[in-house]
């Protein structure tokens, strides 16, 4: 037999969810809060895919415990979960932005009430900042980027200063990454000749951060238009090394 997903299952979710979260000092139900919010996520998939109907006011209920849990996150740090909740929690985000109808009104003012991005763009800022989990980084940019397409959510992110997490606090750790990384030799052709080229690279999962960012500036750059003409600058001109050595190796292939 099918089960037939629909958003009431999601209400349910909720308030096994809120239970969960009140028993905040305990480790075990920070664990199982995971496992919830992954539930919750597959819900949100499976109707997105058979095109089912994702009523608002139960996924806005989930936002405040959603804050609650990014603002718990720091609390169970020591536990190191390779999918901790917050990185349900952001990922659960992005597909609800995914699934509703672009620039749902309740939705955003939901978003906006509990401070969503910048709930997101802070724990970005702090993972950049100490160069640790890389996965969380990219969800929040992939969540950004959910939210990039329309013009009132790609708004959103602009008032919430965006354009400083990608220039500022994802150069400094672009810089720190060229430091450590290693070496690593690509033959480049041309004109009759084989040279070699010393590129330095980052580890993939870093890759995918950065060319995450680079996806989210564009899009960004396409749907505002004029008005982000100078936060796109701003991010060629923090990352024009990087920028010029990707070129370099699309090149040089």
């Amino acid at each position: 037999h099918s089960l037939k997903l629909d958003s009431n299952l999601i209400g349910q979710f909720n308030e096994l969810l809120v239970g969960l979260i009140r028993c905040d000092n305990n480790p075990k139900a920070w664990q199982l809060t995971s496992l919830l919010y992954s539930a919750i996520l597959l819900v949100v998939s499976s109707l997105r895919k058979s095109e089912g109907d994702l009523e608002p006011r139960f996924v806005c209920g989930l936002l405040p415990l959603i804050a609650t849990t990014i603002d718990n996150h720091t609390h169970y740090s020591q536990l190191k979960m390779k999918h901790p909740p917050e990185m349900y929690a952001i990922h659960l985000v992005s597909e609800i932005s995914s699934t509703l109808p672009d620039d749902e009104p309740i939705w955003l003012t939901t978003l906006r009430e509990h401070s969503i991005i910048m709930m997101f763009i802070r724990i970005s800022t702090g993972y950049l900042d100490s160069l640790s989990r890389p996965e969380i980084i990219e969800a929040s940019l992939m969540t950004f980027l959910s939210l990039s397409k329309s013009k009132n959510s790609a708004e959103l992110l602009q008032v919430n200063n965006i354009s400083e997490l990608l220039s500022i606090s994802l150069s400094s750790v672009v810089n720190k990454l060229d430091t450590v990384s290693q070496d690593r030799i690509t033959p480049v052709s041309g004109y009759g000749v084989t040279s070699l080229l010393k590129v330095s690279r980052p580890s993939p999962e870093w890759m995918r951060v950065w060319f995450t960012a680079l996806k989210l500036v564009t899009r960004l750059l396409s749907t505002l238009g004029h008005h982000f003409i100078n936060s796109a600058l701003d991010f060629v001109g923090a990352h024009s090394e990087r920028i010029l050595q990707s070129l370099d190796i699309y090149i040089a292939t």
